[in-house]
């Protein structure tokens, strides 16, 4: 992400997250899905971090979530749970991805449905804070 926003990003320690709801006033989420393992991935940024990501990202001011913010923030998670993806694949484990979903709202709900924790990792881009929720479930072999 830092070389895609030509800036830094730096990350916190994970810690489990104990409540529904989000760290952030939008959410891009990308579930994942093979017979082995499942889960989601979602990104959360406050406004006004997802507005400085969006303007790293075209180069336009905004002061609103619209629709173009929308589509930015959905392309990141989408460009995370690829690497994500790529990365796995080197250790033998392979998942589809679905198109990204987006949530909008303070305080909104994630109510991710796999009963296993949250992972939550913080993160900041240029000292603006946003969050990484991580769930998953491995399937029982038999």
């Amino acid at each position: 992400m830092s070389e895609m926003l030509n800036c830094s990003v730096a990350r916190s320690d994970p810690q489990v997250k104990n409540s529904e709801f989000s760290l952030g006033d939008i959410s891009g989420i990308i579930g994942f899905a093979d017979r082995e393992l499942s889960g989601a991935i979602s990104l959360c940024f406050p406004r006004n971090t997802a507005f400085f990501v969006y303007e790293k990202m075209t180069g336009e001011k905004v002061d609103q979530i619209e629709a173009n913010v929308r589509d930015a923030v959905g392309e990141l998670a989408n460009i995370v749970a690829g690497g994500a993806k790529t990365i796995l694949s080197k250790y033998g484990i392979s998942y589809h991805i679905s198109i990204p979903t987006i949530v909008v709202g303070k305080n909104h709900s994630l109510a991710h449905k796999f009963n296993t924790p949250i992972v939550a990792i913080p993160f900041q881009v240029e000292g603006k804070p946003f969050t990484m929720e991580v769930v998953m479930k491995v399937a029982k072999k038999s």
